[in-house]
């Protein structure tokens, strides 16, 4: 599977940092049906308060946001989906993915301003790499969200080539820095991480001699120099996706591109796709991909949800119940399977999910969406 030991076998995590923090697309006057104004705002250190809980009856709006794919960009995106060398008749992992983000990319700026990471960092020479510098991540986001800004992401697809390991936690942990900047508190917030292979490049794991090898080579983590970075990297980057849900407000999306070929590569990303709070409703809870029609009928998926399912309220309820919600009049309850969900209460971020939210991907541009908010006034 993999030529050098901390090249480990294909997978890829979109880990769309879909957060539904929300910017409004109009003045607030235009959204509220019923009740005073807002109470929010830029704080004096150059943050964002929190919304203050107003009564009454408010149109909800769609969210607008940024989202950063976050690229898998490791040695092992140069084989074929089915784990095999790459021939212009059967192109890699690398290519596949770069022409299915192609029509994907367009569509959604169109709605939110879409940015990229890539990791590992561009090795120049792939052939010659060393474990060091196989593991090194850019603190930086490599194309910033803008909208128009696709043609940026597909160049990096187009001007540099897979190599390296696989670092995801620390590419997840730069891509949510940059999303979680105070000004980007009020506007909905994604990340994809898109991985090949299971996470590793952590020096500090533990014992080589014991942990999970990512490699098909018995021996290739028996070593220190090797073993840290070839071992299976699971707790710490379940725990970076989890973080980045729970604490920061970015929800993830995982993919798996390709047969992760071992149970420990399934589980792993099962679990960053539940700890991401954006898992399919079935087992496998990651999108598992195969070929390229489920590449591009996944991001599909997840592009509807991320640009159409995220809407914003401009008052905070005191309660996360004291709120009811209807989309053309009628009563939506507060679950995540079939319903609505808080995203970030503080900010008034709600997403749609199951059936509701299929609707929306599809409704026009100013959907009848509506809130009515209960304050504490003890």
């Amino acid at each position: 599977m993999h030529a050098r030991s901390w090249l480990p076998p294909l997978l890829v995590t979109i880990a769309l940092a879909s957060q539904a923090c929300g910017s409004r697309t109009g003045p607030l006057e235009d959204e509220v049906l019923s009740g005073a104004s807002r109470d929010g705002g830029l704080a004096g250190d150059g943050g964002l308060k929190p919304l203050a809980c107003t009564p009454g009856q408010f149109k909800l709006s769609r969210a607008s946001g940024q989202l950063v794919f976050t690229i898998d960009r490791s040695g092992s995106m140069r084989l074929t989906l089915d784990g095999q060398q790459a021939t212009p008749s059967r192109p890699s992992r690398w290519t596949v993915l770069g022409d299915a983000l192609t029509p994907v990319l367009a569509s959604l700026e169109a709605n939110i301003e879409v940015g990229a990471k890539f990791f590992p960092a561009r090795i120049d020479n792939p052939s010659a790499v060393d474990p060091i510098t196989a593991c090194v991540v850019d603190s930086a986001v490599d194309v910033l969200p803008a909208k128009g800004g696709s043609e940026k992401i597909l160049d990096v697809f187009r001007s540099t080539s897979p190599g390296g390991g696989t670092p995801t936690s620390d590419a997840l942990r730069a891509a949510a820095t940059y999303l979680s900047a105070p000004e980007r508190r009020s506007i909905a917030r994604y990340i994809v991480l898109a991985t090949d292979g299971g996470p590793n490049c952590n020096a500090g794991i533990g014992n080589p001699g014991t942990c999970v090898c990512t490699t098909t080579d018995p021996t290739a983590c028996r070593t220190s120099r090797d073993g840290q970075y070839s071992c299976l990297d699971d707790v710490r980057t379940i725990a970076t996706v989890r973080d980045i849900a729970g604490k920061q407000k970015i929800p993830t999306y995982v993919l798996g591109l390709g047969d992760p070929g071992r149970p420990e590569f399934v589980d792993t990303l099962d679990a960053m796709a539940v700890a991401g709070e954006r898992p399919r409703a079935e087992k496998p809870f990651y999108y598992d991909i195969r070929t390229p029609d489920q590449l591009g009928s996944a991001l599909a998926s997840i592009q509807k949800s991320i640009s159409r399912c995220s809407f914003v309220t401009p008052s905070r309820p005191d309660h996360p119940d004291a709120i009811a919600i209807t989309v053309d009049g009628k009563a939506v309850v507060r679950d995540r399977a079939q319903g609505w969900e808080w995203i970030d209460r503080d900010f008034g971020q709600i997403e749609f999910f199951g059936d509701i939210c299929a609707a929306l991907a599809t409704s026009g541009e100013a959907p009848n969406v509506s809130a009515t908010v209960t304050c504490n006034t003890n």
